[in-house]
């Protein structure tokens, strides 16, 4: 199921500003990982384990794994089966394709799969692409958009563009002046 997913059918090329956004909302260290964070799931563990606060642990090859198997449950089977795979697609397909396919195939909220399809739904275009659209996007990977008006998950979203906005400018300023 991977190996066909992740074939070299066409995808429409993304923009770098948009990729960028999502290593930087997402998974902060993905071009020195292998596929894991190790330390990310360490922290995750200890999160949940010792101070019950849930907190994610996957890099973006391991939500693509998630995405591509459907695979949602919560048991330690299926996080080794997703570590596994991740660190084979990130050696056999790499980084660029890696976050091209993801964003192409990740839910971003109500009738929204694909950033292609959310980019349309949000009336963003890709033509003119700006850091605020690339973070309003990237944040609804974290709080999808709700069917009906949910000014919670509004104020969540929004919250979570500021952030990665502020994150992408404080760690590439000179990109995006």
């Amino acid at each position: 199921m991977i190996e066909k997913t992740m074939g070299d059918e066409c995808c429409l090329e993304l923009p770098f500003l948009l990729k960028n956004a999502l290593v930087v909302g997402e998974d902060h260290r993905f071009w020195r990982h292998s596929g894991v964070d190790y330390f990310a799931l360490l922290r995750a563990v200890i999160k949940t384990g010792v101070f019950k606060k849930r907190e994610g642990g996957s890099t973006v090859a391991m939500q693509l794994v998630r995405v591509i198997t459907s695979n949602y449950q919560v048991s330690l089977k299926r996080k080794i089966v997703e570590i596994s795979l991740a660190r084979r697609i990130t050696k056999k397909y790499g980084r660029e394709k890696i976050l091209n396919k993801y964003l192409h195939l990740a839910y971003f909220g109500w009738d929204m799969h694909g950033v292609i399809n959310a980019a349309a739904k949000l009336e963003i275009d890709f033509e003119k692409l700006s850091l605020i659209d690339a973070a309003q996007l990237i944040a609804r990977l974290k709080y999808p958009q709700s069917k009906m008006k949910n000014s919670k998950q509004d104020l969540k979203i929004l919250y979570r563009t500021i952030h990665i906005t502020y994150k992408l400018k404080n760690n590439h300023g000179d990109l995006y002046s």
